[in-house]
């Protein structure tokens, strides 16, 4: 198994951690899968993912400003974690093909960063990346919990027996949540919090922005009972390029990165061959 390494990079004036797994051997190709999380995740979600996809290429999943290793900003949008995601790309995947891997929340940032920098990857793939339209209520519901001091613990394993995804996982191995659960907090005084910032919850997308052709080979891969609608599909699926752009996979939910880890693995590496090679 191939142990990732910790860096640290500045953007912006804030220290931005990723976990860098270098493959080697034959077989293994000029190639970089820079991961990207989603919101009120961090890198450690990829962490059965990465080591597989690290047989052939470099692997680099970032922990994006207000999550996991990475520094905390006054406030929070999709171009300042894709100014990140450009600058961690350009650390990792220079003079190489590079890929942009993201859930959820980070796929919109790595359309994001791509859309500014069209020659930062190859390709995106986005995993159940959603563009949903928040209602007034929803929007007031988000700014609350931004704003709101975040659930204290007594002990670390207080805090893991309380752990849970956005939305609930449908079935995971119980390896898997307990590995995520018990780097998901930090001991804050006598306590322990959740490691992530909670004024990233005010930050709300402009989906009208989303609806522009997107950049070459973009896949986008929808979950069965994941978040994204009919609806939403219908508007993405306009600016794809193509119905073979677009993957759906059954009996899974949202979170499905932490679910079934290796078939994800497996379908990103078959979605990045069919990358045309520069």
């Amino acid at each position: 198994m191939i142990t990732p390494r910790l860096e640290m990079l500045e953007v912006g004036g804030v220290s931005i951690g990723c976990r860098v797994w270098d493959a080697s051997g034959p077989g293994v190709a000029e190639e970089t899968y820079l991961l990207v999380h989603g919101n009120a995740a961090r890198s450690e979600w990829w962490d059965r993912i990465a080591p597989l996809l690290a047989r052939r290429a470099r692997v680099v999943a970032v922990d994006l400003s207000g999550h996991g290793e990475s520094g905390w900003r006054d406030h929070y949008t999709l171009e300042t974690w894709a100014d990140e995601l450009r600058a961690v790309a350009r650390e990792h995947g220079a003079g190489r093909r590079t890929v942009l891997v993201g859930h959820s929340m980070g796929g919109l940032v790595a359309l994001t960063a791509a859309w500014a920098d069209p020659g930062l990857a190859v390709g995106i793939i986005t995993l159940d990346t959603p563009l949903r339209r928040l209602t007034v209520e929803q929007i007031a519901k988000r700014r609350a919990i931004a704003t709101r001091p975040l659930p204290r613990y007594e002990t670390h394993d207080a805090a893991v027996a309380a752990f849970k995804t956005v939305p609930p996982l449908r079935s995971a191995e119980a390896a898997v949540v307990a590995h995520v659960a018990q780097r998901s907090y930090r001991r804050d005084g006598p306590d322990w919090v959740m490691h992530c910032d909670p004024a990233l919850f005010a930050r709300v997308t402009d989906v009208d922005a989303f609806l522009r052709p997107f950049p070459s080979n973009t896949f986008a891969v929808r979950a069965e009972y994941g978040l994204i609608t009919d609806g939403m599909q219908r508007e993405m699926s306009a600016y794809l390029g193509g119905d073979d752009r677009v993957i759906d996979i059954p009996d899974v939910g949202h979170n499905f990165i932490l679910e079934a880890p290796r078939a994800t693995a497996w379908l990103v590496l078959a979605l990045a061959s069919r990358i045309p090679v520069p």
